[in-house]
């Protein structure tokens, strides 16, 4: 027993250096790595998807959106807003609403409890506000403003979790859908409000999908850092917009989608007045370098491919090989240098979104048929399995065919579907 006891103590003593070396390189290591820290990038622990169509891309003249909401834990209560008038001097309430918290079923459902956690923030109301569907975020007005979401991340230094910020992605796209009658005025609406009065706390880089029925944009939005506050005198959040050609489609699987910028041409560019500034001043740009201004490898550098990320960032390029299988990318592209949007008109029309095959990863099931664009004569069926959630496009003059066992339905009256992610098996959806 004592003979152990001193073999123990010796190995303790042999070992004890080794161990403290170790230590001493680890914290050396965190020491050179406390910079390149703070430009790692805040990756999403969910798979959002969206897909965007422009009219000339669909047979029938749609736009689209979508938005598979990938969350384990959210509140997806589906509600509509009616709209409503207001006098004058009225002001509207902004809260902090976050995407994933959710209360104890004895105290009620999210969207009646959220205003618990007002900012202390009013705002002028306007005249009248229109009537809208939401769920986890606004989704679609009456004037068919629709919205898809996809979180995008963005460097941490950039990040802003403190309440300062009296915006999230999901009171923005709330105040969109009461105020918008276009794309292009939802995303003034929001970008105006972000830079006044910030941007962050709940969420960090985010993309929205946002059509109307004539144009279909996406809409990139960042927090400015920590250190913001509203009497800093510039701009709460830093933001980023980019059309969809008309005869064109483009994807957003979690990862920003916008490149090179030309804010000359309105048609197709907008942004917040610090979108280049405000990665000089952090240091993620240098107009001096000779290379021109990038705005995901600036505030979302994710230099990923489908083969490195061992699947985790395989839905970009399969979407591409799906829908464009002659530009022959590899999976072991980088997915940063995918382009922003493919032309799909003439022979390569798309006729249909709802033939894509789902895409396995690991054996998981992460997209079912999303979106569709059908001629008249043709009648499409979606297959929603079960723990998904499918947000698509209808054309208004179509009705909707529910299978038997699939009761958790909401069916939006200017042509959105709603199928609810708890179905308890396979759910068949028939457009008619």
């Amino acid at each position: 027993m004592h003979l152990t006891r001193k073999k123990d103590r010796h190995f303790i003593l042999m070992i004890l250096p080794v161990l403290l070396i170790g230590l001493v390189a680890l914290f050396l290591a965190g020491g050179v790595n406390k910079g390149q820290a703070e430009l790692e990038i805040s990756r999403p622990a969910d798979n959002c998807t969206s897909i965007l169509v422009g009219k000339l891309a669909s047979t029938d003249g749609s736009t689209m959106t979508t938005h598979t909401c990938d969350c384990g834990l959210c509140d997806w209560t589906w509600r509509h807003v009616p709209a409503a008038d207001h006098k004058a001097g009225e002001k509207r309430k902004i809260y902090h609403i976050s995407q994933f918290k959710t209360w104890p079923p004895q105290e009620g459902l999210k969207w009646d409890l959220y205003k618990k956690d007002f900012t202390g923030l009013e705002i002028p109301e306007v005249p009248h506000t229109y009537a809208y569907h939401h769920g986890m975020f606004g989704y679609l007005n009456e004037n068919q403003v629709a919205i898809g979401e996809s979180t995008i991340g963005v460097v941490r230094k950039l990040e802003n979790q403190t309440p300062t910020p009296a915006f999230d992605i999901t009171m923005l796209t709330i105040i969109a859908m009461e105020r918008a009658t276009t794309a292009r005025e939802a995303i003034k609406i929001m970008g105006e409000l972000a830079e006044k009065y910030g941007y962050g706390f709940h969420d960090s880089g985010e993309m929205l999908a946002i059509a109307d029925p004539n144009e279909v944009w996406i809409f990139e939005i960042m927090p400015v850092g920590p250190l913001w506050t509203p009497k800093s005198g510039k701009p709460g959040a830093v933001w980023c917009a980019q059309r969809v050609p008309d005869d064109e489609v483009s994807v957003c699987p979690n990862e920003s989608r916008i490149g090179e910028i030309d804010l000359n041409r309105p048609d197709y560019f907008m942004a917040s007045p610090n979108v280049i500034s405000c990665v000089v001043e952090n240091g993620l740009y240098d107009p001096k370098s000779g290379q021109p201004f990038n705005w995901k490898k600036a505030y979302s550098p994710i230099n990923e491919s489908a083969q490195s990320s061992q699947g985790r960032y395989q839905r970009l390029w399969r979407f591409f090989d799906l829908v464009a299988p002659s530009l022959k990318l590899s999976p072991s592209t980088p997915t940063w240098i995918f382009p922003f949007r493919l032309n799909l008109t003439g022979s390569s029309q798309l006729k249909t979104l709802s033939t894509l095959p789902g895409i396995e990863v690991m054996g998981r099931h992460m997209i079912q048929p999303l979106a569709f664009a059908v001629a008249p004569s043709k009648i499409p069926i979606i297959t929603v399995k079960p723990g998904l959630s499918v947000i698509a496009g209808l054309n208004t003059r179509q009705s909707l065919r529910v299978g038997a066992g699939c009761p958790i339905l909401s069916v939006g009256w200017s042509g959105y579907l709603l199928a609810r992610r708890t179905p308890p098996a396979t759910c068949l959806f028939m457009l008619v």
